[in-house]
């Protein structure tokens, strides 16, 4: 099990025979990186856990896993701002190690499609576009995409070469 700094995960067991007497559990931890309450871990601190749930029948079954507290998963793009002509796009990754959950358009000028972690954004019409990326922990990061007139240049062209992003005709 990984768990971020923070975040809160519900502890899923179950209890077997179905129709067990009593089916209580005592869930304890071996360290301060988890918090218990309810039936529910919180990441405290970076490091790692052993969780225990032993039952409270007095058989002495129990179980252990072990837990990894992570830091927080943040997302960014690279820069705060892409260019793309009208009519080409660009493929943006953003830099993340969490789970992209969706990206979205403030508006009409681009279409965004997301692949493989990587953000498809093509230039649709002349003018402005953020683009928003979500986690599946909920952190978000945003960027500007400026579309411009299409040169009518019917070879594979690069928009900068600094900053290797490349543009590709549709």
């Amino acid at each position: 099990i990984t768990i971020e700094v923070g975040e809160k995960k519900k502890i899923n067991y179950e209890i077997l025979p179905e129709n067990a007497s009593n089916k209580n559990v005592t869930i304890t931890c071996n360290n301060n990186n988890l918090k218990i309450s309810n039936g529910y871990i919180e990441g405290t601190r970076v490091g790692s856990s052993t969780l225990t749930l032993e039952t409270k029948d007095n058989t002495g079954i129990k179980t252990t896993t072990n837990v990894k507290i992570i830091n927080k998963r943040e997302v960014k793009f690279k820069y705060d701002s892409y260019n793309v002509l009208k009519g080409h796009y660009i493929m943006i990754t953003p830099q993340t190690e969490g789970e992209i959950k969706t990206v979205s358009s403030n508006n009409k000028n681009v279409k965004v499609v997301l692949k493989d972690k990587k953000i498809k954004v093509t230039g649709l019409n002349i003018g402005e576009a953020e683009i928003k990326v979500t986690l599946t922990n909920g952190n978000t990061a945003k960027t500007t995409i400026k579309i411009s007139k299409n040169s009518d240049n019917k070879d594979i062209s690069f928009q900068n070469r600094n900053l290797m992003t490349c543009l590709f005709k549709l």
